[in-house]
């Protein structure tokens, strides 16, 4: 795979996350959690498993969680599984 920067991750998960956050959380929230979550990924299809479990997650849970503690704990549980079933 081709090496991707930390500039292009940040501008992909912002896409995604707007997208996915449309509806759910403002324009400015949606930056904010994209913000928090970038670190977690080190390529494009990481940002993909993560947007993919966000998007079939979210809508299950929207009326019962804090959005932005959602996003981050995927991303999370993405990254390092261990460190998720500690939290």
């Amino acid at each position: 795979m081709p090496y991707i920067s930390e500039n292009q991750i940040v501008q992909i998960v912002q896409d995604e996350l707007n997208v996915i956050l449309d509806g759910y959380v403002s324009a400015q929230d949606a930056y904010e959690i994209a913000t928090m979550v970038f670190p977690f990924f080190i390529s494009c299809r990481d940002v993909k498993r993560y947007c993919n479990q966000l998007q079939f997650v979210l809508p299950h849970v929207k009326d019962e969680v804090n959005i932005s503690d959602l996003c981050v704990l995927e991303a999370i549980k993405m990254a390092n599984g261990d460190c998720y079933n500690k939290i």
